[in-house]
């Protein structure tokens, strides 16, 4: 039985790892190597790593200059991915998902969602489903390297329709059962060369 719980939490990890590997980008095709041995741990100068140490001080800014560093960056790819992450998270801040929230945010950012769902809860309000989001424009704003950590900012103009309701009346609070014109400026971060393609949404800015 434990052999089996132990198969079933290797194929839960795995799927959990694709599902954020498609959210945002291309993995890079960088070779990392892996550990299989003790004498695997032994540290060995291979041309990858001197590859890995000289990206990671190399700073820059443009997403020419990101191309170059990365050739498997596709922009295409990013923007459809960042749709689908900006619903996605969306969603569950709204359904107050905090689970789903922690995979995607960095600790800051989580933890300012973290107080805004608290307190919708004290003022006894809730969201209704489901909420609906479509894009007028989605494009990335600027590119920047510092010190092997990669930041995309990306310019969301979308219409949003949150309807938030009072828990004990049902009650509509506000206008919200209007769609509602947003602009949302998100930055997203991840290590560059790294083993793990995820990104994480480390600021948000709402206009």
């Amino acid at each position: 039985m434990q052999y089996f719980d132990i198969i079933l939490f290797a194929i839960v990890a795995g799927i959990l790892a694709i599902r954020l590997y498609r959210v945002l980008g291309r993995k890079s095709d960088v070779v990392f190597r892996q550990k299989r041995g003790v004498e695997d741990n032994i540290p060995v100068a291979t041309k990858t790593q001197t590859v890995n140490e000289q990206l990671s001080s190399i700073n820059g800014e443009g997403l020419d200059f990101l191309k170059k560093l990365d050739p498997a960056f596709s922009e295409k790819s990013f923007i459809l991915g960042a749709k689908k992450a900006f619903k996605l998270i969306i969603e569950a801040f709204n359904y107050d998902d905090k689970k789903t929230l922690r995979l995607y945010l960095d600790d800051n950012v989580f933890r300012a969602f973290e107080k805004a769902i608290i307190e919708r809860e004290k003022d006894g309000h809730y969201i209704e489903r489901p909420i609906a989001i479509e894009f007028d424009e989605v494009k990335i704003e600027s590119v920047r390297v510092e010190k092997g950590q990669v930041y995309v900012r990306v310019l969301f103009k979308s219409k949003q329709k949150i309807v938030v309701k009072d828990m004990d009346t049902e009650n509509i609070i506000g206008g919200s059962a209007a769609s509602k014109k947003k602009t949302d400026i998100w930055e997203f971060n991840r290590e560059m060369p790294s083993s793990d393609p995820n990104w994480k949404l480390t600021y948000t800015e709402s206009g």
